[in-house]
């Protein structure tokens, strides 16, 4: 009976530990649209945390909303577009960790939206001196824009962090990125032209905005102020954001701040700056903001304040092609190794089977000691 029931105790031990040491692929699976669904929508049902979702050439009407820590990897950045068919923001994440890379991303506006258009800063009593029509927009170019269309955006990432956005042309959009009560996420080598602003950052810290192109917007960056109408739900400060190695070409503005102190926003990564198209050539660059003074209607002026410095703003643009690697490999073209290695095991498995290894080891010492003992 005690020989029966040791053989079962370790018979088990040993199913436990293989089954434990089995290694788990640290990539997730890649699905493929439309080989295997038809839709980018259809996909996202199907994945799970750590999968990517991958795009064969085509358009696909659709919009999106992430939340998984999943990648979405277009095949080509020309060639894989995602059209919003104007019905609202096309790509909206709302986890942290998610990868949109290699994509056309376009037309989130509705057809009789305005577009390449930024605004001024208002007085403190613009309520009372009737609001923008009392202030008699339009002035100096600048135009008002209802928030129900420029919320709209290419890719609006809500309260997430650790996000990638990388090597994507976004066009035609209220906002092409939206970067809202977020943190830590990279923007980084993508063309943002045609749309109102090309990037908002709003309530949001510690972001790096690099190697991108920002092209024929209303405003290149927008940059909004917290709190700037009670009840709106700005509750947060945008701070430690690091902007370089960007180009600012034919936007009707390159940076609109809403609010004129800067608050601790970084324009270069102390050696390297932007490039700006209006920038002289001569020692740093200024980044002007304005705001409205002496009167309502039209009967005031815009007086312009420095609101950031870039100490290193470059000459010629920046060549962003060197920023990142454009996805030509197809990832199922990869054949998986027949011998995994180490990084496939979590050090949770590994504990687990060097434990059971050790139980194992044991009960045998255990049941030898016994037998000699009768």
């Amino acid at each position: 009976m005690h020989k029966t029931a040791c053989v079962i105790i370790i018979a088990s031990m040993l199913a436990a530990s293989f089954l434990v040491f089995q290694p788990v692929s640290a990539e997730g699976n890649t699905l493929t649209v439309p080989t295997d669904f038809p839709t980018i929508n259809d996909a996202l049902q199907n994945a799970t945390d750590g999968d990517t979702i991958y795009i064969k050439q085509g358009v696909y009407n659709e919009t999106i909303v992430i939340d998984k820590a999943i990648t979405l990897r277009g095949e080509d950045t020309n060639g894989t577009i995602i059209n919003g068919n104007t019905t609202g923001t096309v790509i909206l994440i709302r986890h942290n960790g998610v990868t949109v890379t290699g994509l056309t991303i376009t037309y989130s506006l509705t057809h009789n939206t305005p577009r390449r258009y930024y605004q001024h800063n208002w007085p403190a009593d613009w309520l009372g001196q009737g609001g923008w029509s009392g202030l008699g927009y339009p002035m100096d170019s600048g135009i008002f824009v209802r928030r129900t269309e420029f919320r709209l955006a290419g890719i609006h990432i809500q309260e997430a962090k650790n996000c990638n956005i990388s090597g994507n042309r976004i066009s035609d959009c209220g906002v092409g990125v939206w970067l809202y009560l977020s943190s830590q996420n990279t923007i980084l080598g993508n063309i943002l032209v045609r749309n109102d602003y090309g990037l908002q950052v709003d309530s949001s810290k510690s972001n790096s905005i690099v190697g991108n192109t920002f092209l024929d917007n209303g405003g290149g960056i927008w940059l909004p102020q917290p709190n700037w109408v009670s009840g709106w739900g700005y509750n947060g400060k945008t701070v430690n954001n690091t902007f370089s190695q960007n180009n600012f070409i034919g936007n009707q503005k390159a940076i609109e701040p809403q609010c004129l102190t800067n608050t601790t926003n970084y324009w270069d990564n102390g050696s390297v700056g932007n490039y700006w198209d209006l920038y002289n050539g001569t020692g740093s660059y200024r980044i002007m903001g304005e705001y409205y003074t002496g009167g309502w209607h039209q009967n005031g002026v815009w007086k312009e304040q420095v609101y950031g410095v870039d100490s290193y703003p470059l000459t010629e643009p920046f060549n962003t092609t060197c920023m990142f690697a454009i996805h030509e490999e197809d990832p199922l073209d990869k054949q998986p190794s027949d011998k995994p290695s180490l990084t496939d095991y979590t050090q949770i498995e590994v504990a687990a089977s060097i434990a059971g290894i050790l139980v194992i080891m044991g009960l045998i010492v255990y049941f030898k000691k016994r037998k000699n003992a009768f």
